[in-house]
């Protein structure tokens, strides 16, 4: 699965996105150490310029503070040096965040099924603000149904889509693969 995005030799950033537990961090870390780039996860920065978990943001400050503080990080950004940017699942779903990204770097959506989603995210949802008081799977599936069809609206809007089913080397080499530039 790939777009039509021409590849500039000059990139500087690379911008994973996805819905949560589609693997970005993983992913990210393994592709910067692969490429010797840096990685940052912005929920990771988020979470220490703030001094609290993104669930203390969450339930302290709300979800439309913590979106506020994605798109400030973007606003922000500079894309000095070659980074590998694990983005919150919600970070291009608001304001015109898909749009910056896309102007700062080249982007790769994290695709998965729903299914695979609520298979991931079953076990780990008391460490999700969006997902922790959801205590039946029907109930979970349902939930992640509904918000990824709204956020694919953005999701594949990046310049590429990884499916995020195969192993994360089999991701890293298909994303290195596609920047024929990279080492």
């Amino acid at each position: 699965m790939s777009g039509t995005t021409e590849i500039d030799n000059e990139v500087h950033t690379i911008f994973l996105l996805g819905y949560m537990a589609s693997g970005k961090s993983t992913l990210g870390s393994q592709l910067a150490r692969q490429l010797d780039w840096e990685f940052l996860d912005t929920d990771a920065l988020i979470s220490k310029n703030e001094n609290k978990s993104i669930d203390q943001i969450f339930s302290e400050c709300g979800e439309a503070y913590f979106r506020k503080l994605e798109t400030e990080f973007l606003h922000r950004y500079k894309t000095e040096k070659n980074i590998v940017v694990s983005t919150g699942g919600g970070m291009p779903c608001s304001e015109n965040n898909i749009q910056n990204i896309k102007t700062k770097g080249i982007s790769f959506y994290l695709y998965l099924k729903s299914e695979e989603l609520t298979q991931r995210l079953w076990d780990e949802r008391n460490a999700r603000p969006l997902v922790k008081n959801i205590a039946n799977k029907s109930l979970l599936q349902d939930f992640i149904t509904t918000s990824l069809h709204e956020r694919e609206a953005f999701y594949f809007r990046a310049d590429y889509i990884i499916d995020a089913s195969m192993p994360v080397t089999e991701q890293c080499d298909h994303i290195r693969s596609l920047l024929h530039f990279l080492p």
